[in-house]
């Protein structure tokens, strides 16, 4: 029962689901599969904008038991610097050092 109260008292969305096939184009895909790799149950959101001039490059990611883990923006297209942010936060411009540092921040597996 513990697993469903867990499941029940998470957090809502805050936009959409961002599945593996769904793709930037840019170098934040790379980051995404790279830590799919590690972290299998990995979830990840992208934020949904009202108005089509606010930035819609803000990401979500957690797990199966907590969303809302770790923030990361990019720039238009998934491209660099990606600006993320847990417990710790940092700027990374290449996809391991951003890949690391969100696996370290999930799970503690950079």
């Amino acid at each position: 029962m513990r697993g469903m109260l867990a499941v029940m008292s998470r957090p809502p969305f805050r936009g959409r689901p961002w599945a593996p096939e769904d793709r930037t184009g840019g170098p934040l895909d790379d980051v995404l599969d790279g830590v799919r790799h590690h972290i299998p149950d990995l979830v990840v959101e992208r934020i949904t904008v009202k108005h089509a001039g606010d930035d819609d490059n803000v990401y979500f990611l957690g797990d199966s038991t907590s969303y809302d883990l770790v923030q990361m923006d990019s720039h238009e297209d998934g491209q660099p610097p990606f600006y993320i942010e847990g417990d710790d936060t940092a700027r990374c411009t290449d996809v391991a050092t951003a890949v690391a540092f969100i696996c370290d921040q999930l799970h503690g597996e950079g």
